[in-house]
C-alpha cells in the first residue's frame, strides 16, 4: 500500500508508516487510537441518573393560589432554565410573584424559593435563580445546539400532567425547524409532550442539555366519519427551545 500526498505517521506496533488520520493500522490491523464515540452510543441508566438530579419542578402562585407549573433545569452555572409561560399567567403579562422548585423527592421533598434574573417572553425562555441555599448538585452543562443532527438520540424529564419526574426517550426530527422568522429556529423531536413538561431540558447522549422542551402539536383523527366532534388526539411533534437560544438569554444577566 502507497500513501501519497498525506501526512503520516509510523505505527507503533509494526513501524510502518500509514496516513495520520486513520485508527487502524491497514498493515498490522492493530487500533492506533480508540475508535470516536458514536453520538447514539450511550448508557441510558446512566444519563437519566445523572440528569435527573437536574431536574425540578416549578410552580408559579398568584395570591396563594397556582397558577401555573411545569418543569426546569438547574445549569452547572447556578442558574435555573425554565419556559416564561411557566411562570406566568395564561394573558402572559403578569409574572407570578411567588415561584417555587422542588427537585427530585430523593434529594428532597421541601419547595425552594427563587426569583426571576432574566425573561424573554417571546424566546419563552426565563431564568431563575434561588433566594435559599438550595440542595448540593451537579447542575447539567449547555451543549451547542448547532451540533445537534437529524436523528440524534435525546431524552427528556419532566412533570407531564403533574406525573413528577416522568422520563421519555426519542430522536430529533429537525434540529432547526422554524415557525417564525423572527425567532431563533426550534428542535423538533418525535417525543410526545404535555402540560407540565414544559421547560424542562432536552438531553443529548452526554447527558448535557441541547435543548428546553417548549409546545407540541396535537393532531385531531377523526374515528368516525359520519360523526364530526369523534375523533383521538394524537401527540407525536414535540418542539424544543435550543441551548444556544436559552444561551443567548443568559448573557442578558446582569
Amino acid at each position: 500500500m502507497i500513501f501519497k500526498d498525506v501526512m503520516r505517521m509510523k505505527c507503533k506496533f509494526c513501524g510502518a508508516e500509514v496516513p495520520n488520520k486513520v485508527s487502524k493500522c491497514p498493515y498490522c490491523q492493530n487500533l492506533l487510537r480508540e475508535e470516536e464515540e458514536s453520538p447514539n452510543n450511550f448508557d441510558v441508566e446512566s444519563i437519566i441518573d445523572i440528569a435527573k438530579k437536574a431536574v425540578v419542578k416549578v410552580v408559579a402562585t398568584i395570591n396563594s393560589e397556582c397558577c401555573s407549573y411545569g418543569s426546569g433545569c438547574l445549569l452547572s452555572n447556578g442558574y435555573i432554565c425554565t419556559n416564561a409561560h411557566v411562570i406566568m399567567d395564561d394573558s402572559r403579562k403578569v409574572v407570578s410573584p411567588t415561584i417555587k422548585i422542588q427537585f427530585f423527592p430523593e434529594i428532597s421533598k421541601l419547595f425552594y424559593p427563587v426569583k426571576v434574573v432574566a425573561l424573554s417572553v417571546e424566546d419563552d425562555v426565563a431564568i431563575l435563580l434561588p433566594t435559599v441555599k438550595i440542595p448540593s448538585i451537579d447542575g447539567l452543562q449547555l451543549a451547542d445546539s448547532n451540533l445537534v443532527k437529524m436523528g440524534d438520540h435525546v431524552f427528556t424529564i419532566g412533570n407531564p400532567e403533574q406525573q413528577d419526574f416522568s422520563y421519555n426517550e426519542g430522536v430529533v426530527s429537525n434540529p432547526k425547524r422554524v415557525h417564525n422568522q423572527k425567532l431563533d429556529p426550534v428542535i423538533q423531536t418525535n417525543i410526545s409532550l404535555n402540560h407540565g413538561n414544559s421547560g424542562g431540558p432536552l438531553i443529548d447522549c452526554k447527558a448535557k442539555v441541547i435543548g428546553m422542551t417548549t409546545y407540541s402539536l396535537i393532531e385531531k383523527v377523526p374515528t368516525d366519519i359520519k360523526n364530526i366532534n369523534s375523533y383521538v388526539s394524537l401527540n407525536g411533534m414535540g418542539f424544543c427551545i435550543s441551548s444556544n437560544t436559552i444561551s443567548k438569554i443568559l448573557k442578558k444577566i446582569k
